[in-house]
């Protein structure tokens, strides 16, 4: 699942259409993001995503994120550093 996590970060940290949200925000994206492919995969083999489940993934989510920026005092920093790289989608 962390395999996972780091290539959804990895795809989404430099987005251009979300430039201006902050590490809080940025997390719940991801686990939103995560949340819809469980669902859809949910048609496909039934299974609910309790609270327990949930709790995990966020805290997954939050240690990646953590990996992924170490160094950096805020999102927007390693954006700023990774300027060159930003992405822009749609």
């Amino acid at each position: 699942m962390k395999s996972t996590i780091a290539h959804l970060i990895d795809e989404e940290i430099l987005n251009s259409n979300y430039l201006l949200e902050n590490e809080d925000e940025f997390i719940q994206r991801i686990c939103n993001l995560i949340y819809s492919e469980m669902s859809y995969l949910k048609k496909i083999a039934p299974t609910e995503i309790n609270q327990e489940v949930a709790e995990e993934i966020e805290d997954q989510v939050l240690e990646v994120y953590k990996i992924k920026t170490y160094g950096y005092s805020s999102l927007q920093q390693y954006r700023k550093v990774h300027r060159a790289k930003i992405t822009r989608i749609g």
